[in-house]
């Protein structure tokens, strides 16, 4: 005798109903406990994140790559860990490098000072003055220091003026100049718009090899800078102002610049090859500067 069971279903009379409030109050919790598991998580980030109530924290150094305490060491103001970063030891600040500047520089030669004058009385018995300063800067180089007879040369104090030889004379008449120049010496003049320009002298017999020469300029009176000079000569109707000797290559030059009243200056350039011959023959150029003459000087 077979017995069969028989199945209750919700429709039938007797069978257990579904619980539909059940049903909706587990997928409510199930929500919940996700929910709560990602705010947990969420939470445990910012706990061991970078930012913690607007507090930087070390996360690069070793203290807080160790996990260190949130101490002042490795928690500080967010921005303020850069700003407080010490600079390298061998920074150097505006001040720092004045103060070496100030420190490592020499003292200035280029400062002015009065000028010394030295009175002499030349070989016609009148007093001139040569005026030395004792400090003056030319261009990069200083004059300051150099003696009155640098390298073994003269000035015109100490050498002298050798007029013995000059037996010839130059004149020309569009600005009345005159000079004496050597026996045996040869000159070239130049004019431009009619009026003279410069002159060249040069030694055509003679034991020189090669041959010194002399050239006059005539000069615009507005390049003319009295500190570029290191003497000053009074010659009564100019004034001459001149350096010492320049040595280029075994070629020696001196000029001397002729200041005047007129309209118009000159230079006088003496070039030379061998410093005991140029040392030898500068009497002799400064007495051709001394007898030089100009406009109304003439007479």
């Amino acid at each position: 005798m077979m017995i069969k069971s028989k199945e209750h279903s919700s429709d039938e009379p007797g069978g257990r109903p579904v619980d539909l409030y059940s049903t909706i109050a587990s997928v409510i919790l199930h929500f919940t406990l996700f929910f709560g598991f990602v705010i947990l998580m969420r939470i445990a980030e910012n706990a061991s994140g970078s930012s913690y109530g607007g507090y930087y924290v070390d996360m690069v150094s070793p203290k807080g790559a160790q996990g260190g305490s949130l101490n002042a060491e490795n928690l500080m103001p967010e921005g303020k860990a850069l700003q407080e970063e010490k600079a390298p030891e061998d920074t150097k600040y505006p001040e720092e490098m004045k103060t070496k500047d100030k420190e490592s520089l020499p003292e200035s030669k280029t400062s002015k000072q009065p000028d010394k004058e030295t009175v002499k009385a030349g070989k016609d018995g009148r007093e001139v003055k040569e005026s030395a300063p004792s400090e003056r800067s030319l261009g990069n180089r200083s004059l300051s220091g150099t003696s009155a007879q640098a390298g073994g040369y003269y000035n015109m104090n100490s050498g002298g003026f050798d007029s013995t030889g000059l037996s010839q004379m130059y004149q020309e008449p569009t600005l009345k100049v005159s000079m004496k120049y050597p026996s045996g010496w040869v000159y070239m003049d130049q004019q431009r718009r009619r009026k003279l320009d410069g002159i060249t002298f040069w030694a055509s017999i003679g034991s020189y090899n090669p041959p010194p020469y002399i050239h006059v300029e005539v000069v615009e009176k507005y390049i003319f800078n009295p500190d570029q000079y290191r003497y000053k000569y009074d010659f009564g109707r100019f004034s001459g102002y001149y350096n010492d000797p320049e040595e280029l290559e075994g070629q020696v030059s001196q000029t001397i610049y002729i200041r005047t009243g007129d309209d118009e200056d000159y230079s006088i350039k003496l070039i030379m090859q061998g410093h005991e011959a140029f040392r030898q023959f500068q009497p002799v150029f400064f007495a051709m500067v001394r007898s030089f003459r100009f406009g109304n000087s003439l007479f």
